[in-house]
């Protein structure tokens, strides 16, 4: 696809159902009185969003078997990753910056902004969540309709 074609169908996504792929099941309420901002501070933290990130990859990279995919972190889009690069990408915005993948078959996308602790999933088809469900899982990672505000 072209870059203009693909910038276009992943402006649409960010107006879909967005659903949240997050270390938690639920949201924290925000008044719990719980311990979650002790818990932020420490997966914002060097080797916990190292190995928070790492899950994202993997959530990533397993979904790409299954689904054609394209990427922009802001220096136009890649077409068809390798996991090498994919994962060098990821890890390069940790803690800045963006990566936007999209799936342009499925007419889904999945935002990481860097230092989040979550990654955004828009307009998924319930085809799709029936594979990002499991994999997410797998990685000990939940997904969820996101809270809307």
């Amino acid at each position: 696809m072209k870059q203009t074609e693909l910038d276009s169908m992943a402006g649409e996504m960010f107006e879909k159902q967005c659903w949240v792929i997050d270390f938690l099941p639920k949201q924290v309420p925000e008044k719990s009185g719980s311990n979650y901002f002790s818990v932020e501070r420490y997966y914002m933290s060097g080797p916990g969003i190292e190995a928070l990130y790492a899950k994202f990859t993997a959530v990533l990279i397993k979904l790409s078997c299954y689904y054609d995919m394209a990427f922009d972190s802001g220096n136009g889009w890649v077409e068809a990753p390798e996991p090498e690069m994919l994962a060098a990408t990821i890890k390069e915005h940790t803690k800045r910056g963006y990566v936007n993948f999209l799936f342009p078959a499925a007419e889904a996308l999945v935002a990481l902004n860097g230092g989040d602790l979550y990654m955004s999933l828009y307009n998924p088809p319930a085809e799709m969540l029936d594979i990002i469900v499991p994999i997410a899982f797998s990685e000990g990672l939940f997904v969820r309709e996101a809270a809307v505000i």
